[in-house]
């Protein structure tokens, strides 16, 4: 194997943690038969500082720059070292002069705008991670660094605009929303403005414990009892669901009876203690309190997987992909129906389906 395909298969290695320590044992071997190679020199730099080996890091990236004094990718992952060093002074010539080279990076000014801020230099961050969404809009960590420097410089109506960008971008994703609701509440003075944050992503996914909990430290700051009880009691009912025992979840049931996620729950739970029939009762009570949940469906299509009861089971899961095309677990299930059934051409179609939506291999056929 010659080195370039020996510094790809190490490239192919670096994204699995677990082989990182074989992807380094190649790119040494690269560097000591090619050593005037500035890129593998580079990528065993990288593999070193993702394995703390932090001062052979250094000596690689500085060997990197040694051979090409304008590759402006080791020059930033020098800085990075050398604030774990905490040599800042350095690390900001290190930053400065890859974007000297290369303006247009946007690693490299997230990288300087991190530094600013730890230095406290708000305003310097500010124009750093300003560059980033400039350059790379689609980078929602530097919208949110952008934020905090804002606060950080006294200007909480612009760092209010940044941090709504995520929400802007991922309107349906709680997680967002619930980062916009700390951010508010902590960073910006903005309480009614957290709360309904914390309100959106508890609309978007009901068990939010984050948005629960962030919901009651606004409400706790305004005395505000009766949403406290509503907000402990939808924290109860998550303990409860966390539980997953089947006392739990018939005590979560007896908070809200018709939540059909809880019986689903329950009908998993008890079937897993080969309480076939009680569990088939809780799915069809999920199912009659809101027949249009998918996932109530694939439950039950996989109760009935583990009653050898393929034909039906199919019919469930099929339900499922048409009241939600797009959710793999359901595709899977169908595919191991048909399987069952004896339906291998029926069951390689929905497999390709599962596939498509990244989910699991179906078995194979």
């Amino acid at each position: 194997m010659n080195c370039e395909d020996l510094k790809q298969s190490a490239i192919d290695l670096m994204d699995n943690p677990d082989r990182l320590e074989e992807a380094c044992q190649i790119l040494g071997q690269v560097v000591s038969i090619e050593p005037n190679d500035a890129y593998a020199w580079y990528l065993y730099g990288d593999t070193l500082m993702s394995l703390q080996r932090w001062e052979e890091a250094k000596s690689a990236f500085e060997r990197a720059i040694e051979i090409d004094d304008r590759f402006d990718h080791a020059w930033c992952s020098l800085g990075s070292v050398l604030e774990v060093f905490e040599d800042h002074q350095e690390a900001l010539v290190a930053y400065r002069k890859s974007i000297e080279i290369n303006p247009r990076n946007p690693r490299t000014w997230s990288e300087l705008g991190d530094l600013y801020r730890r230095l406290d230099e708000p305003q310097q961050a500010v124009d750093a991670f300003r560059k980033v969404t400039e350059l790379a809009p689609e980078h929602l960590y530097e919208w949110n660094e952008l934020g905090l420097a804002l606060c950080e410089s006294g200007r909480a109506a612009e760092a209010e605009e940044a941090f709504r960008h995520e929400v802007n971008v991922n309107p349906g994703d709680p997680k967002y929303w619930c980062r916009l609701g700390d951010n508010l509440s902590t960073y910006v003075d903005n309480p009614q403005g957290a709360a309904e944050a914390y309100e959106e992503a508890i609309r978007i996914d009901s068990r939010c414990r984050h948005a629960w909990e962030g919901l009651s430290t606004v409400l706790s700051s305004r005395g505000d009892d009766d949403g406290l009880d509503r907000v402990f009691m939808n924290i109860k009912i998550i303990d409860l669901i966390d539980d997953g025992t089947v006392h739990a979840l018939r005590q979560a049931i007896s908070l809200v009876p018709e939540d059909a996620d809880i019986w689903t729950r329950l009908g998993q739970a008890l079937a897993e203690r080969s309480e076939w029939e009680e569990a088939r009762d809780a799915f069809d009570r999920a199912i009659e309190i809101d027949p249009g949940n998918a996932s109530s469906w694939c439950k039950l299509g996989d109760y009935l997987m583990s009653h050898v009861d393929a034909q039906d089971a199919k019919a469930a899961y099929e339900k499922a992909t048409q009241l939600s095309p797009e959710y793999d677990q359901a595709w899977v299930g169908l595919s191991n129906a048909l399987f069952a059934l004896g339906d291998i051409s029926g069951a390689e179609a929905a497999r390709k389906q599962a596939s498509h939506f990244a989910a699991e291999a179906a078995p194979n056929l």
